[in-house]
């Protein structure tokens, strides 16, 4: 497939406005992704019990492969690098979704568990998954202390 850019608006994707950018490569086509980003912002939802949320998800190359995703909580938008998330297996993928909608949603500040300053290897976050989950449950330090 060649290269291009799209930019589809989905409101459907997680009840508010989702833009996901995705830049077309070797790897898993556009609505792969999306499939894939749906059944981890379902999870988050479900495991929050919230209907929604108010966050905007880009799938769009990052300038480092150091960071895999980013939250630009100012203006509530997570970014993901597709050719990243392309590679990493469904318990990663949930691992930077939860990450990052700790900080947009939940203003989360980067602690330990889920929200680590890196993504978990797979085997680690399977291993102790429910554990983690419990933990980001019940609530985590906050940026700055608080809002």
């Amino acid at each position: 497939m060649r290269n291009c850019v799209i930019c589809i608006i989905l409101s459907t994707l997680i009840g508010a406005a989702v833009y996901a950018t995705a830049a077309y490569a070797a790897g898993k086509t556009h609505e792969q992704r999306l499939d894939e980003l749906q059944i981890h912002v379902d999870f988050f939802k479900k495991l929050m019990g919230v209907d929604e949320i108010t966050t905007i998800i880009h799938f769009q190359r990052m300038p480092t492969v150091s960071n895999p995703a980013a939250c630009i909580l100012s203006h509530r938008v997570i970014i993901i690098d597709p050719l990243v998330w392309d590679h990493y297996d469904k318990y990663e993928q949930e691992n930077i979704v939860l990450h990052e909608l700790g900080h947009c949603e939940l203003y989360y500040a980067h602690s330990g568990g889920i929200m680590y300053e890196s993504v978990l290897p797979s085997h680690v976050y399977r291993r102790h998954r429910d554990q983690l989950l419990q933990m980001y449950k019940q609530g985590l330090p906050l940026i700055g202390g608080g809002l």
